[in-house]
């Protein structure tokens, strides 16, 4: 008797580890390059607007105030280097990244050579996400600093 109840918790923790892998959630996403001239011309063949892979180191911080950033002579944020971020990952070479996290808000910074890239705020927080309890959201990302609409 003992021994089948030694296997059955043993094998009810093996079904909790799994299910608590299932139920991570986190962000994905494509990160993508958009760069040129963008105006719409009669003259002009159509652009690509949707931008180019681009392979890139993402960092997810704590949410970051919109006035907490400086911008630099390129139109990027300055890092600062007094926040450390909560994850990193890197986007592959088409772009897609993933990345697991606790629930909560995050701000996602992509960082360029040039400085880091974040084009959306809700008022208060530079670039956020919010990732709920068991889902994984979508967070796409087009760099566009060095485009003109």
């Amino acid at each position: 008797m003992m021994k089948y109840l030694l296997s059955f918790f043993l094998c009810v923790g093996c079904v909790s580890q799994q299910s608590n892998k299932q139920n991570l959630q986190g962000v994905y996403g494509i990160v993508t390059e958009i760069t040129g001239n963008q105006m719409p011309s009669p003259d002009l063949p159509k652009t690509n607007t949707q931008g180019q892979a681009l392979a890139a180191t993402i960092h997810f911080y704590a949410p970051i105030a919109t006035t907490a950033l400086q911008l630099n002579e390129h139109g990027l944020y300055k890092p600062l280097n007094s926040v450390r971020p909560i994850a990193t990952c890197v986007a592959d070479q088409s772009g897609k990244f993933r990345q697991a996290l606790p629930a909560g808000k995050y701000s996602v910074i992509v960082v360029l050579k040039d400085g880091w890239f974040a084009h959306q705020s809700d008022g208060n927080t530079i670039q956020p996400v919010q990732i709920d309890t068991s889902k994984w959201t979508e967070k796409n990302i087009q760099v566009n600093y060095r485009a003109a609409y």
